[in-house]
């Protein structure tokens, strides 16, 4: 019987440890259970797995107090320039598919998006194995759904946003029918760039034709958007309701008492 392969988890919930166990209990060893890159440098050094269990938030903020890092892909950074032999099986409860880029930057064997949704343990396991062999693994739920669930990640403000964008205009434009600020719109766009797993360095005329493939591709299955609809609405704005709102604004249209019928 073959021996098996040493693991280091890093997760820093330790509710979902006794989860992870039964991941991995059939082929690996755990040595630690770590829940900081402080833990995790010191147990990869002092055990030298064959395999790291990795959750890529660890709740662990960022030097200027902006919010929470993305810690566990700084410690696979990490592990891959000092040690690229270790093999590293991400399971994260985020579903921001733009994690799916940065694990490919890094060399990252095993990816599962949206891990807590995965109740099949077996699903789990045989990507364990399947990273062990040395392969690529990317949970099949994401391979499934990626083109329709990354839309239903998008609020409807940023669709908003970006069906704006389409249509020719500028964030001035947009932020001033939205009764918002650039700022907000700005944001905006950027969130659903990551939701849409659309590089962020594209130029805008890149991204939105990006983004129009992306509609007719998810719209012929999707069944949270439809596109006529969407389509009909916005000719509405654009055609009647902008051009009255205009004119309020500018005041060119007389205001008229509306007196009750006897």
């Amino acid at each position: 019987m073959m021996s098996k392969v040493k693991a280091v988890v890093i997760e820093d919930q330790p509710i979902v440890w006794d989860y992870i166990r039964s991941c991995l209990e059939d082929t690996c060893d755990i040595k630690a259970f770590c829940t900081s890159t402080q833990e995790a440098e010191f147990a990869i050094k002092a055990h030298m797995p064959d395999l790291i269990w990795l959750d890529c938030y660890l709740g662990e903020f960022s030097d200027n107090g902006q919010g929470i890092k993305n810690s566990g892909l700084q410690i696979a950074h990490w592990v891959k320039n000092h040690y690229p032999q270790i093999k590293i099986f991400l399971f994260t409860a985020s579903n921001e598919t733009v994690i799916l880029k940065q694990c490919k930057n890094i060399g990252i064997e095993g990816i599962a998006l949206s891990g807590k949704y995965i109740s099949d343990k077996e699903i789990v396991k045989e990507g364990i194995r399947t990273v062990l062999n040395g392969e690529s693994w990317l949970s099949p739920a994401i391979l499934e759904t990626i083109e329709i669930e990354e839309f239903n990640m998008v609020t409807i403000f940023e669709f908003s946003v970006l069906i704006a964008l389409v249509c020719g205009k500028n964030t001035n434009q947009i932020a001033e029918e939205l009764c918002t600020t650039r700022k907000r719109v700005n944001n905006s766009i950027y969130r659903a760039q990551q939701k849409l797993f659309i590089d962020p360095e594209l130029s805008r005329e890149d991204f939105l034709d990006l983004f129009k493939e992306k509609i007719k591709k998810s719209f012929n299955t999707s069944r949270y958007y439809n596109l006529t609809e969407i389509h009909t609405i916005n000719s509405l704005i654009q055609n009647c309701l902008d051009p009255v709102l205009y004119k309020l604004r500018d005041e060119k249209l007389e205001k008229k008492r509306v007196r009750s019928g006897n």
